[in-house]
């Protein structure tokens, strides 16, 4: 079987989710397992795409970077994020069907920024060929996009790497090119959770603060950009947790403790200021017994009152909701 093709039995393929310690051994940071020697010589493929905002259908750019490492001394136990993100090399792959598309509405998209090189404009149609192709010789992106251009290299064991990869996989659906199919795709790595959980994912932009990267806002939400940056990021995790192990994610517990004491805060502000518009109600009802004020109080507090009363009726059914779930889980029956 060809180690492009999917399962045998036809179903999708699981791609092994990786984190921070199976990274530092790919780059040779810290010693690699025994059994992990299909880890050996592999490339980094980093993938980003755009939809429009109004037809997620759509997928109007494709964004990949790449980082061989065969290009890398991996003995260097002196090695930088700097060094590793000078071997990255970016591309940015533009639907010709959708050139005419941009969102405006809740991001601004920047198709034009590629700050890499230039863009690469491809059909609709070809799109699954030139995917085909880099995971084919991932260590010669720049051949990707000539179809008629014979592949020099050879298939190489492939570490797939996105930020919120669930996205990239969805998109490229669209593309009639499922990421699960190519089968020299050892393992995945999610920037947005690589640093804490599924619940808890980072924002790009924040991940990008947090390990250093000055990026240009304008350059953002450029597929190109975005797969270039995500893959510098990683590099920069990679050697600072290697460098002083949990720097990075002690940050970002900091700043979601941060957060939430803002927000607790904010919450506060927001109720007491609440409390004394009521007690000001109050006075003037008082004043005013029949006033529209005093007619209006009472409405609010009524109103309040069944808002709660629903809150607590609602509580209610979902605990005795649970319990039932419980009791089917433990008897096998309700």
């Amino acid at each position: 079987m060809s180690q492009l093709q999917g399962t045998p039995d036809g179903s999708e393929r699981q791609i092994p989710p990786a984190g921070i310690p199976l990274l530092q051994q790919v780059l040779g940071l810290t010693p690699r397992q025994d059994d992990r020697k299909h880890l050996q010589n592999v490339v980094f493929v980093c993938i980003d795409c755009e939809a429009f905002e109004f037809g997620p259908e759509k997928v109007m750019e494709v964004g990949v970077s790449v980082l061989d490492t065969s290009k890398i001394d991996l003995i260097d136990p002196e090695i930088t994020s700097q060094d590793l993100i000078s071997h990255i090399e970016s591309a940015h792959y533009r639907i010709e069907e959708y050139g005419h598309l941009r969102n405006k509405r809740w991001v601004k998209g920047n198709p034009d920024a590629f700050a890499f090189g230039s863009s690469t404009w491809v059909k609709k149609a070809d799109a699954k060929k030139v995917l085909l192709r880099i995971f084919q010789d991932a260590g010669n992106l720049s051949n990707a996009a000539t179809l008629n251009e014979p592949l020099k290299g050879e298939v190489r064991n492939v570490v797939l790497v996105g930020h919120g990869i669930k996205n990239e996989v969805d998109y490229l659906k669209r593309l009639d090119f499922p990421l699960a199919a190519p089968r020299n795709i050892v393992h995945k790595l999610d920037t947005s959770t690589i640093l804490s959980t599924k619940k808890q994912q980072v924002a790009l932009k924040n991940l990008l603060q947090m390990t250093g990267i000055n990026v240009d806002k304008s350059h953002l939400h450029n597929a190109g950009n975005d797969a270039a940056y995500t893959l510098h990021a990683l590099m920069t995790i990679a050697t600072r947790e290697h460098a002083v192990p949990g720097c990075l994610v002690n940050v970002l517990a900091e700043q979601r403790a941060e957060g939430a004491a803002q927000k607790t805060k904010k919450a506060k502000q927001r109720a007491k200021k609440k409390k004394a518009q009521n007690e000001a109600k109050a006075a003037v009802a008082a004043a005013n017994p029949g006033s529209k004020a005093a007619e209006q109080l009472g409405k609010e507090q009524q109103a309040g009152q069944a808002k709660k009363q629903a809150k607590i009726l609602r509580r209610r059914a979902e605990r005795e909701e649970r319990k039932r779930q419980e009791q089917v889980g433990s008897n096998g029956n309700p």
